[in-house]
């Protein structure tokens, strides 16, 4: 069935399949039931904030270590990388490509990038005033770096959830956690579709699936989430280059569209825990 969401005041469709069971959860606010991170920082109230985390110097060194990994996937599908740029990628792939791309880069992490990813982490330490690390003390595993990649009048892009959902959904229990959503090309006017102060909606407004969603004919390894106090708008947050969208991990976000019609956007998520 189609849905309808607004996305800076403009309507979009998706379709939701039959498949999706959406609920309305208990009469409980999760982020303060188990004191979300951002809570106590002077941004915690609309839930998130956009900060500088790179030198100019150290943003080049990850865009380059980047499309470093790219070429040397790509040259191994036999494909010409000469002249390769990130933001087009999407002149270099096809749809097969880009999916067997897209499983390399699932899950990668700090060991497998030539910069150290843990002056990042020192960075938004300092910003939300906290120590953090990978390590996910809930699942016990350590957390692996995303690399979203949105090909211009594509459906690469999530559905609208919470990232919270699937460690609840599974343990009845939430790690103190957050996101960080870093561009690295293609953000300009952009970026990502969030939802300011949703990480202060009663769960009993909120209609959503279980983790394993289906949208367009696909199948997500996330929630989705229908409408929230009967709303559904979200509001797009373009990070600038060398900045960062650091956001509650309760936070509602999604649908993160590339509006581009020949730039492809490349984005880090991080998700870090409170040690």
């Amino acid at each position: 069935m189609k849905h309808s969401y607004y996305i800076d005041n403009k309507k979009f469709f998706i379709n939701l399949d039959i498949l999706n069971r959406f609920k309305s959860g208990k009469d409980e606010i999760l982020s303060k039931k188990f004191n979300d991170v951002v809570l106590d920082k002077p941004w915690g109230k609309r839930g998130y904030t956009i900060k500088k985390i790179f030198s100019d110097n150290e943003f080049k060194k990850i865009s380059s270590n980047l499309k470093s990994l790219f070429i040397d996937f790509l040259k191994k599908k036999g494909i010409d990388c000469e002249n390769f740029q990130l933001a087009k990628y999407h002149e270099f792939v096809d749809d097969k490509i880009h999916q067997d791309l897209i499983k390399y880069t699932r899950r990668l992490y700090p060991k497998d990038f030539k910069i150290s990813i843990n002056r990042i982490v020192k960075k938004i330490e300092n910003i939300c005033k906290c120590k953090l690390s990978f390590f996910n003390p809930i699942s016990k595993n350590t957390q692996w770096i995303i690399i979203r990649i949105i090909r211009p009048s594509s459906a690469d892009y999530n559905p609208v959830h919470k990232d919270i959902y699937e460690v609840y959904d599974h343990h009845n229990k939430i790690p103190k956690m957050i996101n960080c959503w870093i561009p690295i090309c293609g953000q300009a006017k952009n970026g990502l579709p969030v939802v300011p102060y949703s990480h202060l909606i009663n769960e009993k407004y909120i209609l959503r699936t279980k983790a394993g969603s289906y949208i367009n004919n696909k199948k997500y390894s996330v929630n989705t989430i229908k409408s929230w106090q009967g709303k559904h708008n979200l509001f797009t947050k373009s990070p600038k280059t060398n900045e960062a969208l650091i956001f509650s991990s309760h936070i509602i976000h999604g649908l993160g569209i590339n509006r581009k019609k020949n730039t492809t956007r490349i984005s880090f998520e991080l998700r870090l825990f409170e040690k």
